[in-house]
């Protein structure tokens, strides 16, 4: 329900390690979780997972981002729908930058060229973080975490933080 006074409410449908494909199998009507809140924006977070893979299926990622986008314009056609790009992520951190996910470049340009075909808002969490080659900073910053690809609550905090000044400038 819509409440009288402006503000936020933040609802997380998904499990970590999740990835796009997900979706179609999960319950069929998991998008009527979302309903009462009468969503304005609708965030997508997928990707870093899939940019693990050794052995990525571009079009498949496409298609599935695609295809999610569409059926949540069908389910909400007045929301915004926001893709949050697959953030810099290290299976090792050797060398200067670390070993970025092997995907991660297909990745981020799926993302990219989704949002542009789909118009959908489109936020680059690697330039958030200072692009390429930044995890390892933000790690001895204490912001990531030594995983390469989870961030402390105080980068989090930072990254959302950019987001919201993102958002409040359209």
């Amino acid at each position: 329900l819509r409440a009288a006074r402006p503000g936020a409410i933040v609802s997380a449908v998904g499990i970590n390690g999740s990835e796009q494909s997900q979706w179609s199998r999960w319950r069929n009507d998991w998008m009527q979780d979302l309903e009462p809140g009468q969503p304005d924006l609708i965030a997508i977070a997928y990707g870093t997972n899939e940019a693990f893979s050794r052995s990525l299926d571009e079009s498949l990622i496409k298609a599935d981002l695609e295809s999610g986008i569409d059926r949540l314009r069908r389910h909400f056609p007045h929301a915004a729908i926001l893709i949050l790009g697959a953030s810099e992520s290290l299976v090792a951190q050797g060398g200067h930058c670390g070993v970025r996910a092997p995907e991660l470049d297909a990745v981020q340009r799926i993302q990219k060229e989704v949002a542009s075909n789909r118009k959908t808002l489109f936020w680059d969490w690697q330039q958030a973080m200072g692009g390429a080659c930044s995890m390892k900073r933000w790690i001895s910053r204490g912001l990531g975490r030594a995983d390469g690809v989870h961030f402390s609550a105080a980068g989090y905090v930072q990254l959302g933080d950019d987001l919201y000044e993102g958002l409040v400038a359209l």
